[in-house]
């Protein structure tokens, strides 16, 4: 109980603390001269807030760059940390299979979701709800929770034994060998089936957008084409599916930019081992497993240089669709 009264006092005195500096800036801006209140005022209330974020986001990302030039003794050694990353296997392989996550991974999802879409917006409003809810369900499990499940899948026990895992219990059931899916290195397909997970997440998410996107598109014109003769196949391609690009970018853009992060179903499941790392991950074993912060600080850059084009395209945009709105 004295806790919870603990941290209700403390809400409350920074909401008094912020309240406070926020009157205390307005009533110096409120005597200002009048020409000088219309640029000085967004600057007084607005500062505080930039200044935050910079504290928060700008003098980190600085602090990481300048990191990532000293050795691990503190010296400054410029750009050999990245010469020395850029000749690393594990770096090098992590940042192929990351760039490998940010194909894969959104598009399928945007796919998957386009049929998911279109096949439950056919159906019954009670059917779609239902449809929709179960779709979109593995969306609200955590990304360990989703790798815990799917370990059950992907189990594996020697030939002989009795296998838990649904592919190998599946595959033994037809007569074949059981197999160690997270160590097939063959044509990354441990890498893949990693990747099952992720779109069996988030298949639901673009799913929800894109149906509401669909249900904005005029009835008329989709009618008119019918009319005409044009088949489902067509009216989609040509007539719905240029009138929800946006909306299929902006999935493409977040899935790309979760995917870019991705870190805990790696971890979870295979730890980085047999070649499925990535950024994320080997991050995470440089500077905690490892105590190499100037090549952690090198990746974090690398992805930090990574994210910018794809939030560029995201930001541009946006102020696009404002502009046109």
């Amino acid at each position: 109980m004295n806790r919870n009264l603990l941290l209700l006092s403390q809400a409350v005195a920074v909401i008094i603390v912020v309240v406070g500096v926020v009157a205390a800036l307005n009533a110096m801006a409120s005597r200002l001269p009048l020409k000088v209140q219309r640029f000085s005022t967004p600057i007084l209330l607005i500062g505080p807030a930039f200044v935050l974020l910079a504290l928060m986001y700008l003098l980190p990302t600085v602090l990481t760059v300048v990191e990532s030039l000293r050795s691990s003794s503190g010296d400054f050694v410029g750009l050999e940390n990245y010469e020395i990353a850029a000749q690393n296997p594990g770096v090098i392989e992590a940042l192929t299979n990351t760039m490998l996550w940010t194909i894969v991974v959104p598009v399928l999802c945007v796919l998957l979701g386009l049929v998911a879409a279109g096949l439950t917006d056919r159906v019954g409003p009670r059917s779609e709800r239902t449809a929709k809810t179960l779709i979109f369900l593995p969306m609200a499990i955590s990304f360990v929770g989703a790798s815990t499940i799917w370990t059950f899948i992907y189990a594996y026990q020697p030939p002989g034994a009795d296998q838990i895992g649904l592919l190998n219990e599946v595959a033994t059931s037809m007569g074949l060998d059981p197999v160690p899916w997270m160590i097939v290195r063959d044509f990354k397909l441990n890498s893949f089936l990693l990747m099952v997970i992720v779109i069996w997440m988030f298949t639901g998410f673009a799913m929800v957008s894109l149906s509401a996107a669909i249900k904005g598109v005029p009835a008329e014109t989709v009618e008119a084409a019918r009319v005409d003769g044009a088949s489902e196949g067509t009216i989609f391609r040509h007539i719905v599916l240029p009138q929800i690009r946006s909306t299929v970018a902006v999935m493409l853009v977040t899935i790309a930019l979760l995917t870019l992060k991705i870190f805990d179903v790696v971890y979870s499941m295979t730890g980085g081992r047999f070649g499925s790392d990535v950024v994320g991950n080997l991050f995470y074993t440089l500077l905690f497993g490892m105590r190499d912060v100037s090549l952690a600080a090198v990746l974090v850059v690398i992805l930090l240089i990574l994210v910018m084009p794809i939030m560029a395209i995201n930001i541009r945009r946006v102020s696009r669709g404002g502009k046109q709105a």
